[in-house]
C-alpha cells in the first residue's frame, strides 16, 4: 500500500503569485451549495498554492466572522488526488465590468474607457470588479485624462483613461 496520496493528473493551469484563484473544497453538486475559498496566490512551492483568502463559501453560504477563513492563508495542491476533479482550481481574471485591467503597480490598475464600454467623460459612480477584495470601485475624481476610482474597504485604485 502506498504511503502518499495517489496523483491522478496535474491541474491544467500553472498559477503564479498575484493570481486570483477559486479553490473548491468539494465537487459542486445540485443538492448542495458550492464550497470554496477565493484568494490571491501568495506563493507556489512544491505543488502547493498558498492563498490569502478573500472570500469563503460553505454549502452556498458566505462565511463571516469566527467561522470564516477570510484573511488567513490556506494551502491547496495543484495536483489532482483521489476523489478530486479537473475543475477544482479556477483562475479568476482581474476584471472590471467584464474587461481585464492591467496592473500598473502594487494596488494600482489601469484600463481604457472603451474597454469598459464607456464613452469618454462618462464616469459611473461605481464599477463592479473582481480586483482586490472584490468590492465595488467608487469614483474619486475625474479630469481631462480620465477618472480615478478607489475600491470600497481597500487600497486598490483603478485609473480609467479616456481614449
Amino acid at each position: 500500500m502506498s504511503a502518499g496520496p495517489v496523483v491522478l493528473a496535474r491541474a491544467p493551469r500553472v498559477f503564479a503569485v498575484g493570481d486570483l484563484v477559486r479553490s473548491y473544497d468539494f465537487a459542486p453538486r445540485p443538492e448542495r451549495g458550492d464550497c470554496f475559498v477565493e484568494g490571491e496566490v501568495v506563493s507556489v512551492v512544491d505543488g502547493l498554492l498558498a492563498l490569502q483568502v478573500r472570500r469563503d463559501v460553505f454549502c452556498g453560504q458566505e462565511m463571516v466572522g469566527e467561522k470564516s477563513r477570510i484573511g488567513s492563508v490556506v494551502q491547496t495542491a495543484t495536483e489532482l488526488h483521489w476523489g478530486e476533479w479537473e475543475g477544482r482550481l479556477v483562475l479568476i481574471p482581474l476584471q472590471v465590468l467584464g474587461a481585464v485591467a492591467t496592473e500598473a503597480g502594487p494596488g494600482r490598475y489601469s484600463i481604457d474607457a472603451s474597454e469598459l464600454g464607456l464613452a469618454p467623460g462618462s464616469w459611473p459612480k461605481q464599477l463592479p470588479t473582481t480586483l482586490g477584495n472584490g468590492k465595488v470601485f467608487f469614483l474619486l475624481y475625474q479630469d481631462d485624462a480620465g477618472a480615478l476610482y478607489r475600491q470600497e474597504g481597500g487600497a486598490v485604485r483603478l485609473r480609467v483613461f479616456n481614449d
